[in-house]
């Protein structure tokens, strides 16, 4: 290539400018050195000698798998912080209300024994629920478990719900309707989530209807609603579209029931509702009148007369709100609980005028048994009946069962229509919301 340019170079003009020469000295200089590289390099780019990689230098960190477990580790720490939070929660909440005048030191020692309680019902719950102890999801099922029932402790303290296990495993688990409802609607691997999930939904209602079992007993209205529950979950179950499997019954089925007993709840408070009297006692008003133990009072003063006699109504007034101050009050609506509570004195009010009929007449005969002068002397010494009377009668009274409301006796049949008619409702509000969410219903 370098002879070329040269001749080139040579034969181009004689009065080229000298600095050819000095671009045909660049020109060799170049290919000298192509030649030396080419010497140097391998034949073959396969021969060449391969870099060994740079060992890393020990470190004093962890390494990838070892933060990889930490972190596994902090979650599951971090879990079981939060669940156990959930509970504790409502658990101090609770036994902060009911005892306000514990101090902090006394009061971490009732919540403390109340923890173990708690741990001890969720146990006796699953046992009663026949959980069984290999079972892989049983960890799952019980913090559910233990959520539920802490989300109870702010209005049930924890002693109630322990003397209802065995009731409600009697009225829900042992139930032939419950266990008949499951064989249809669910398999064996969803049967206890399912047992758990109507287990804790009707403790709910059973704190949630306290004061409003009227002329039955409480496990009975359990009993019923849980029925009528059934009925209507398996109805949705097997309602909601004709080309569900087993598998999307039993879920229809256990995501219902909850909302199904809630249902019937419903429908069994507007049934008692129903039935109460208009509102004729106001608890608000400092002079509330009491008719019916004043008419008794009318007619028995027991020597009560004149300012003594405003005195003794005015007492009789305070008694009656102190036991209507001293007793449970359902959950209701605001409207709803002035109405039970006008019944509720109301029916005080009966049992004061009664009593005081009863402690009058029993004073009568006791002073007409007396001799002339025994009865002078008695009379002299009592202006008027001694209150403590009145008291005892009407404490025997409402302890031999006289409560409010127990005159009245539902139909459960009544009960069921409503709540097939509020299932209606939400199943169709169910729908409004599909459809608002642009999703599909099933087709059938």
């Amino acid at each position: 290539m370098v002879d070329n340019l040269e001749k080139g170079f040579n034969d181009a003009d004689e009065s080229s400018d000298s600095s050819n020469d000095h671009f045909v000295r660049r020109v060799r200089e170049r290919e000298r050195l192509r030649a030396l590289e080419r010497e140097r390099a391998p034949a073959n780019w396969r021969e060449q000698p391969k870099l060994e990689t740079p060992k890393p230098k020990p470190s004093t960190e962890s390494k990838p798998l070892d933060q990889g477990q930490g972190r596994i580790q902090y979650y599951r720490a971090l879990q079981g912080f939060l669940q156990a939070m959930t509970e504790a929660a409502p658990l101090y909440v609770g036994e902060r209300r009911r005892n306000p005048h514990l101090s902090d030191d006394d009061l971490k020692q009732v919540v403390a024994q109340k923890c173990k309680e708690h741990l001890s019902l969720v146990d006796l719950c699953l046992t009663a629920n026949n959980a069984d102890s290999q079972d892989i999801l049983l960890r799952y099922m019980r913090r559910a478990l233990a959520k539920n029932l802490a989300s109870l402790y702010v209005d049930t303290p924890i002693e109630t719900l322990s003397g209802l296990v065995q009731v409600a495993q009697q009225w829900v688990l042992e139930s032939s309707d419950f266990e008949n409802s499951m064989a249809e609607n669910a398999t064996g691997d969803g049967n206890l989530v399912i047992k758990l999930a109507l287990f804790t939904a009707t403790l709910k209602t059973q704190s949630r209807l306290d004061g409003l079992w009227c002329a039955h007993e409480p496990k009975d209205v359990l009993r019923e609603l849980s029925k009528i529950a059934l009925i209507l979950a398996k109805d949705v179950a097997y309602s909601w579209s004709k080309r569900s499997q087993i598998s999307d019954k039993e879920n229809l089925f256990s995501s219902a029931l909850p909302h199904c007993l809630d249902a019937a709840e419903k429908a069994y408070r507007e049934c008692v509702m129903e039935e109460l009297e208009p509102i004729e006692y106001l608890p608000s008003d400092p002079g509330m009148p009491l008719p019916l133990f004043e008419n008794s009072f009318e007619s028995l003063d027991m020597g009560y007369e004149d300012e003594d006699a405003q005195a003794l109504i005015e007492r009789v007034r305070t008694l009656a709100k102190g036991y209507l101050d001293n007793t449970k009050i359902p959950d209701l609506l605001p409207d709803e609980a002035a109405r039970w509570k006008s019944n509720y004195l109301a029916h005080i009010d009966s049992q004061m005028s009664e009593a005081w009929e009863d402690a009058g007449a029993d004073l009568i005969d006791k002073i007409s048994a007396m001799s002339d002068e025994d009865k002078e002397t008695y009379l002299a010494q009592h202006e008027h009946m001694d209150f403590s009377r009145f008291e005892e009668k009407l404490k025997d009274r409402l302890n031999e069962g006289n409560l409010p409301l127990q005159d009245i006796t539902l139909s459960f049949d009544r009960v069921r229509d409503k709540a097939k008619h509020h299932l209606a409702w939400i199943w169709a509000i169910s729908d409004s919301l599909i459809m608002s969410r642009s999703e599909q219903l099933p087709e059938d």
